[in-house]
């Protein structure tokens, strides 16, 4: 199965201009009339994201996708912009929310996306956007399964709790520290060792 997904598409609506309209309207509070403003999906944008998401339902077949929602992901881009006053900051959202959009395809829900920008070229013929998306190596707070394995077995394997992880009622620090969740009890040094502060050996 491929551990890396290759996306070629459009240039995804702006933020700025092309996703997100607002519409005033008047409402009545307590008698009396107030003008509010609402937000509205434009057309162009909806469009799009029928596109992207089926798509990216394709490539995932295709290129034989493996899943891993409980991992982290990296959306790597490189754009391919018909002019150079053009920000990539401004066309994220339209391609992710298509994702998400793709329920438990890639994620569960955008808080799990990484954004990376990997090169920006200019090309008025063939304007476009090459996402490659894959799946971090990092475990909750750990850099990687090297480095999860290493706590385990220096603070974990002989401790009280140890015998509970992924239990109810175990330990509390692991799972925080699955959660991605900065802790006091858990000592993280310059080099990135990691020294759990409440461990009871047996």
């Amino acid at each position: 199965m491929a551990k890396k997904l290759h996306i070629t598409a459009p240039i995804p609506p702006s933020i700025n201009n092309d996703y997100m309209k607002p519409r005033p309207f008047i409402t009545t509070i307590k008698g009396k009339p107030s003008a509010m403003v609402t937000m509205y999906e434009m057309a162009g944008a909806k469009k799009y994201k029928k596109e992207i998401e089926k798509l990216v339902k394709q490539q995932i077949i295709l290129q034989d996708f493996k899943v891993d929602l409980d991992k982290f992901v990296i959306v790597e881009w490189t754009f391919y912009f018909p002019r150079t006053n053009m920000d990539t900051n401004n066309f994220y959202k339209c391609f992710i929310d298509a994702i998400t959009n793709c329920t438990n395809l890639i994620w569960q829900d955008d808080n799990k996306s990484l954004m990376r920008d990997n090169r920006i070229y200019y090309d008025s013929v063939n304007p476009r956007v090459e996402v490659d998306i894959y799946y971090s190596e990092h475990m909750g707070i750990f850099d990687n399964q090297e480095d999860f394995d290493e706590f385990i077995n220096s603070n974990c394997s002989e401790c009280k709790k140890g015998n509970k992880i992924g239990q109810k009622g175990g330990c509390s620090i692991y799972k925080n520290a699955m959660e991605s969740r900065i802790q006091d009890d858990l000592k993280i040094d310059f080099d990135g060792e990691k020294t759990c502060m409440k461990r009871k050996v047996k």
